[in-house]
């Protein structure tokens, strides 16, 4: 830290600039990057969160932020976790950082932690396929998703716990009361459950009017009652997607910004959330009124940010610790051939964000849902191998996935968002003709098809957490499996028996 106020830095833009120089000078991660000391506190704004250091963790970034009233000693990092991490989360005190990142040995993306000055990363057992970890208030635990639960884990090791169902979990919170306040499924609203399990009791309810479809990114506030969440669409209609604050006593709310990505709170009185697509502000909140006031001031625009599932990735310790994850939300792919032996056979298509694939039934053209270079909508398309042909099946601006072929392989269907919820859509895999809407289950509820039998009898579909079935032709939806777990990706066996 300069001892002439000229010489230190004055603000994050300053930061940058100094950073930006470092690296265009030849250093390289592994190396001391910066130190930092804060001077007066959070009386001025600006000063503070100039107070901001770029962590660099080999592709992933971290940017690091201290205010507090006291002189803390300089604080020196070195770059010793050699992978990006996909998501983290800072634990209450600020001395530990969990991810989530790619293991090798466990050939799957497991949880691992990292002692913030440390110069080791230890990955937890039994955390395989683990998304969107949250931390205990006292940091013994982390809780996490995976395998369509909620689960979670000590940080000295030990047993994964399962908590409750959670089919496609979206972020969680937990207070000093032992309550955790989650969101379960891509769609529909907030739950809540005890930290040592049980069965989760709903709290909120996505407001048709607002063309609300989930409610998603709890994070609580100090007093343990009141928590942010984002409430959002995935229809197009952004300007409806808001931050609000919402409380475990009551089933009232209050809108605070309009915005379309997590926010949280830092001591001693500030809100952080995405402004645009890659921008972090800080903004002043007062946490007894519940009200924003004065201009946000930018903390980093760098940031992660991931529009498929409105996913702005940093994470804040009581004010005193901030830390942000540069890069971008879309990673591509390719689709690839393989024969029977493994052997690689050839691609398919241009490299790009897949989702769901489907071979047709004579095996000669794939279809799959592509994200757009928006990185938030998705679209149908029909690929021919063979004549190395990509033909674009959806134009709607909204969502569409899981595409599905008839038996025939003349027709796909497929849900869209085009509406709160998921209807289901059919179109001749061509591209002539209109798009037929053929089943619309549940305004509130995912909805997407899995199977159409060879015989072309029938249709399974998901609804929710439940499996139905659409009789065909009459396109009459009814339930095969309403039972409390959760049912995913059935299929047909070859025969249709089963």
């Amino acid at each position: 830290m300069a001892k002439l106020p000229d010489d230190r830095w004055q603000s994050a833009s300053d930061l940058a600039s100094e950073l930006k120089w470092i690296g265009e000078s030849g250093s390289h991660p592994g190396l001391p990057v910066g130190a930092l000391a804060h001077r007066k506190g959070w009386d001025r704004v600006s000063k503070p969160l100039a107070a901001l250091l770029l962590l660099l963790l080999f592709g992933a970034g971290a940017a690091w932020w201290q205010a507090s009233n006291r002189r803390p000693h300089p604080m020196y990092f070195h770059t010793s976790v050699p992978f990006a991490a996909t998501d983290l989360a800072l634990s209450p005190d600020g001395r530990v950082l969990v991810m989530v990142a790619y293991s090798a040995h466990a050939n799957n993306d497991v949880l691992w932690t990292y002692e913030v000055g440390g110069h080791r990363t230890n990955s937890l057992d039994g955390t395989q396929g683990a998304t969107y970890p949250f931390w205990s208030p006292d940091g013994k635990s982390i809780g996490f998703f995976a395998d369509g639960k909620l689960k979670k884990v000590e940080v000295s090791g030990g047993q994964v716990q399962v908590l409750c169902d959670a089919p496609n979990g979206r972020g969680g919170t937990w207070s000093r009361d032992g309550v955790i306040v989650f969101t379960p499924d891509g769609y529909g609203g907030l739950f809540r459950v005890s930290s040592s399990g049980g069965s989760p009791v709903e709290m909120t309810k996505p407001d048709a009017a607002r063309f609300e479809t989930t409610h998603r990114w709890p994070m609580f506030m100090p007093d343990g009652k009141h928590f942010l969440y984002l409430a959002a669409n995935f229809s197009a209609k952004l300007e409806y997607n808001a931050i609000f604050l919402g409380s475990v006593d009551s089933q009232e709310r209050r809108l605070l910004v309009s915005r379309s990505a997590n926010a949280a709170y830092a001591e001693p009185g500030y809100l952080l959330y995405l402004q645009d697509r890659k921008t972090l502000v800080a903004q002043p909140f007062d946490r007894r009124r519940y009200v924003l006031s004065g201009e946000p001031h930018i903390l980093s625009d760098e940031l992660l940010y991931t529009p498929r599932v409105d996913r702005a990735v940093f994470s804040v310790s009581s004010g005193e610790v901030l830390i942000t994850q540069t890069g971008k939300g879309m990673s591509f792919s390719q689709l690839t051939w393989f024969d029977r032996s493994g052997k690689l056979a050839g691609t398919v298509g241009m490299p790009g964000s897949y989702g769901s694939i489907r071979l047709s039934p004579d095996g000669r053209k794939v279809a799959a849902d592509q994200i757009n270079v928006n990185g938030r909508m998705a679209d149908i398309w029909i690929h021919e191998p063979a004549r190395g042909a990509s033909t674009r099946l959806t134009f709607d601006p909204s969502g569409h996935q899981t595409p599905i072929w008839s038996p025939d392989g003349r027709q796909v269907l497929f849900t869209a968002n085009r509406k709160s919820g998921f209807p289901l859509y059919l179109k001749n895999a061509d591209g002539s003709g209109a798009e037929e809407e053929v089943a619309y289950l549940d305004p509130l509820a995912t909805a997407n098809a899995w199977d159409w039998s060879r015989d072309g009898k029938y249709v399974l579909v998901r609804k929710g957490n439940e499996l139905w079935y659409l009789s065909w032709p009459e396109r009459v939806a009814k339930p095969l499996l309403q039972a409390k777990w959760t049912v995913q990706n059935a299929q047909f066996s070859p025969d249709g028996r089963w």
